[in-house]
């Protein structure tokens, strides 16, 4: 995994203000992980994958959005919800 992807994804979570330490995950089928301050440990991304930051295509983009959106938690979307693996894919990955 190249890392400059991995430090874009970085600069990415402190330019949106995202309070947490994010390393390659150590799950074998995911891509990153962050650590929060609680201590709580979030894996996020498909491993063999492609994200947005990988290709740079819009309607791939526009598509994995739509779809994402629809995902649900509480009654809420979970890209909304800091506590979800879809909020860091959604604002740091796509």
């Amino acid at each position: 995994m190249p890392l400059q992807i991995l430090f874009n994804v970085r600069r990415q979570a402190k330019k949106l203000g995202i309070d947490g330490k994010i390393n390659e995950s150590t799950r074998a089928d995911k891509r990153y992980m962050i650590e929060l301050p609680s201590g709580k440990v979030i894996h996020f991304g498909a491993k063999n994958g492609l994200t947005f930051r990988d290709h740079h295509d819009k309607k791939k983009r526009a598509a994995w959005r739509a779809r994402h959106s629809k995902i649900m938690k509480n009654g809420k979307p979970a890209y909304l919800d800091r506590t979800s693996p879809s909020f860091y894919s959604w604002h740091l990955l796509w």
